[in-house]
């Protein structure tokens, strides 16, 4: 036989020398177990098991660039700019072919540095990726709207539009959705946004001078105690030249005393259906409170707000008489009448008038368990009274729709601390029951109440009180007692101004205090998100409200905490806008959450006037 051929036999036993006649095992697969924190730019480790055959490696979908392994276990990468605007501590998935996703951060620096207390105005490109530290710091957003109102209704303006970054690492909301900050006092409807009172147009300046010794329509009305019924003009009667008709023809009505402190005396209209829930002087504690409280601080207030030297008119014996009768809607009315027929007109120009302040409270809400708190029953009679301080000192009629609802409610504010005994730095928990009920004037900081401008109708109230508060400061009138030099308020309303006209309005005070219109609206709106807010050991040059202290209110119902509405999750992700009615402005709280940074990136900006800031708090 031929023997086989030589090299075939040798290829075999070749092979069989080199594999020793063994299977070939399978590449062994990727398993990720653990990886650097991710920092954009540089070169991380990732590390697990079967890292020779790794071929790629994703990071939130993202390719890693350089990717070497230098053993079965470690490989190496290039971290990759993941998306535009990255976030510190974000948690980012990191994943390859083969394996499971396991967890990773990126970390950022922080691309704005600021010391606490310090504020810094954003330009667009400041927005562009504005990314904040993963650090125990706290910040706000502010904008405010530096448009001068012209108009009565608000008409918010957007003024910023930012997307908010999170670090991904929950499903919550972006922003906050629970009001902590508790209910208000019942001055309106809930959710009706009824006013407190009708809104009545200008009136003419009250002619004439008063009398030291008026003819009273009751001769009683100096004298009258508890149980006795006396008689008032029915203004509302609508009855022709009710001015000039004689006492005993003109329209009339009775009403019954049912409290009495001092000088102010509360009667009920004996016309009225809810008159006998009144009548019983055992269920009348709450009323007889409310006067005494009223009684008590009347003139302290008025004169710390309105004059020094402010006196009631002789009237009556200089009482206050609340009416407690028929009001459309709402709770109070400064008058008893259609203006100028009214008691607080002068004789010299109403014959039928008594000099003397009434106003006219609604019978029917008074009559509800809700309604007859003393201290806010105390608030609301002082409020309606000033508005008669307001007009009895400018003799220029009711400052309608402008200054005259904010004044009367700063009228609130400065009788709870005067009546408490917090001339300065006032402590909302301090107030007590003892004192009449602060309102609006006190709370309602932080841009919680966006749509409502400082200078128009929705606003009159709170925002309103909120911005003269800040003028009255600014005028050196923080404290209740600021001595006998003449008040903000007596600077203000001598002048020939049309009181209707806003621009004129603002442009007067601003005028007097010297300050541009702008820097009002901006230092005012920093006081007010910062308030409360910044650790009074940290010497600073903010603008602030001295007048009470917020950092009470701050912790408890305001930014620090956890449901304040407008605080931004640092976990979440979304868009927020921040629109405000003209003078009025907006923020969002960007409050420290344990190691997460979050980036704001700029959707739009209003090309209106406006000025958009950040602020560190803490």
């Amino acid at each position: 036989m031929r023997p086989a051929p030589l090299l075939p036999a040798l290829l075999v036993a070749l092979v069989v020398a080199c594999d020793g006649g063994a299977p070939v095992e399978p590449a062994q697969p990727v398993h990720l177990a653990s990886v650097d924190t991710l920092r954009p730019g540089q070169i991380v480790q990732v590390r697990g098991s079967g890292l020779s055959s790794l071929r790629s490696l994703l990071l939130d979908g993202v390719a890693a660039t350089e990717l070497v392994a230098h053993s079965d276990s470690v490989a190496a990468f290039r971290v990759p700019s993941i998306r535009a605007c990255e976030t510190d501590m974000r948690a980012v998935k990191v994943s390859a072919e083969g394996s499971g996703p396991i967890d990773a951060v990126v970390r950022v620096p922080p691309s704005v540095s600021l010391r606490p207390a310090e504020s810094r105005v954003l330009a667009p490109a400041d927005l562009q990726c504005l990314r904040l530290p993963a650090a125990d710091e706290d910040y706000v957003l502010s904008a405010a709207n530096l448009a001068v109102p012209t108009a009565e209704m608000e008409s918010p303006r957007m003024l910023v539009s930012v997307r908010l970054l999170g670090t991904g690492d929950a499903t919550s909301p972006a922003l906050a959705s629970t009001d902590a900050r508790g209910p208000l006092p019942p001055f309106s409807a809930p959710g009706a946004g009824t006013p407190l009172e009708p809104t009545v147009p200008n009136v003419a300046p009250l002619a004439g001078d008063y009398s030291q010794a008026p003819v009273p329509f009751d001769p009683r009305y100096a004298t009258a105690v508890v149980g006795d019924t006396l008689r008032f003009v029915d203004w509302f009667s609508a009855a022709p030249d009710i001015c000039n008709q004689p006492a005993a023809s003109v329209p009339s009505f009775r009403a019954k005393v049912v409290a009495l402190s001092g000088r102010v005396a509360v009667v009920v209209d004996l016309r009225h259906p809810s008159a006998a829930a009144f009548l019983d002087p055992a269920t009348n504690g709450w009323l007889r409170d409310a006067a005494g409280m009223a009684d008590r601080w009347l003139l302290p207030t008025m004169r710390s707000l309105f004059d020094a030297d402010f006196q009631p008119p002789a009237g009556g014996g200089g009482r206050f008489y609340v009416l407690l009768g028929s009001l459309q809607f709402g709770t109070g009315f400064a008058y008893d009448g259609p203006l100028p027929t009214m008691n607080l007109a002068t004789q010299a120009s109403c014959p039928r008038s008594s000099e003397m302040v009434v106003s006219l409270h609604s019978a029917d809400r008074f009559a509800l368990p809700q309604y007859q708190n003393p201290g806010f029953v105390a608030g609301v009679f002082l409020h309606e009274y000033a508005h008669n301080a307001d007009a009895l000192t400018s003799r220029r009629g009711r400052i309608a729709g402008i200054l005259g609802e904010g004044l009367a409610t700063l009228a609130m504010e400065s009788a709870s601390r005067i009546a408490s005994g917090q001339p300065l730095g006032a402590r909302h928990s301090a107030v007590g029951s003892g004192a009449p009920a602060h309102f609006e004037g006190a709370v309602g900081l932080w841009g919680t109440q966006p749509e409502q401008g400082p200078w128009q109708s929705n606003g009159r109230y709170g925002a309103n009180a909120r911005m003269l508060l800040f003028l009255r400061e600014l005028a050196g009138e923080a404290s209740t007692d600021h001595g006998r030099r003449p008040t903000l308020y007596q600077r203000l309303i001598y002048a020939p101004v049309d009181w209707t006209d806003r621009p004129a309005v603002i442009g007067q005070m601003t005028s007097v205090l010297g300050i541009g219109y702008a820097d009002l609206t901006d230092r005012q709106a920093l006081a007010s998100v910062t308030a409360g807010l910044i650790d009074p050991g940290v010497v600073h040059d903010l603008p602030r409200y001295t007048s009470w202290d917020h950092a009470e209110r701050a912790r408890l119902s305001g930014p620090l905490s956890a449901g304040f509405p407008g605080r931004a999750s640092r976990r979440a992700s979304g868009e927020h806008t921040l629109a405000a009615a003209d003078g009025g402005h907006a923020a969002v709280y960007l409050m420290a959450d344990g190691p997460r940074g979050i980036s704001l990136e700029l959707v739009s900006m209003a090309p209106v006037a406006r000025v958009v800031r950040l602020t560190r708090l803490r």
